[in-house]
């Protein structure tokens, strides 16, 4: 999330996962003119570690990819329908979760470590819920 950070007097990005509470309050705010949200956090990564996601979304599964847009750098539809897609993310686990919460229909093409990465997260998740499961439902 974008949004002005009073500590710092500047406008930063913010994990919604870090944040714990909130009010909301009658006060607005108006975005800056010319702001491009894409722009900012483009800049804002630049000279940060990217792990640059090859992904394939199938001819079936490629609206998924159409709705989420804005996680791509890149997008290339196929003659067959499929999309493949270029998903910057900081590191190679924030890439393989974002990557098992489309389930399977996505293929990771590139880089190979994230290929195994999300391999060995999805054989730890299988075996997890596997037959042998310890609590009841």
């Amino acid at each position: 999330m974008i949004g002005y950070c009073h500590t710092r007097r500047e406008l930063r990005t913010f994990r919604l996962d870090r944040i714990h509470e909130l009010t909301v309050l009658k006060q607005t705010f108006q975005a800056p003119v010319g702001f491009d949200a894409r722009v900012f956090l483009e800049d804002s990564s630049r000279g940060q570690p990217q792990v640059l996601a090859r992904l394939k979304f199938p001819r079936e599964s490629a609206p998924v990819a159409r709705l989420n847009c804005l996680s791509w750098c890149e997008i290339a539809e196929q003659t067959d329908g499929s999309l493949l897609v270029t998903l910057p993310t900081p590191d190679l686990n924030w890439a393989a979760s974002t990557i098992l919460a489309y389930g399977p229909v996505v293929e990771v093409l590139d880089p190979p470590e994230l290929r195994q990465l999300v391999r060995d997260w999805a054989k730890a998740i299988a075996d997890l819920y596997g037959n042998s499961m310890t609590h009841e439902t």
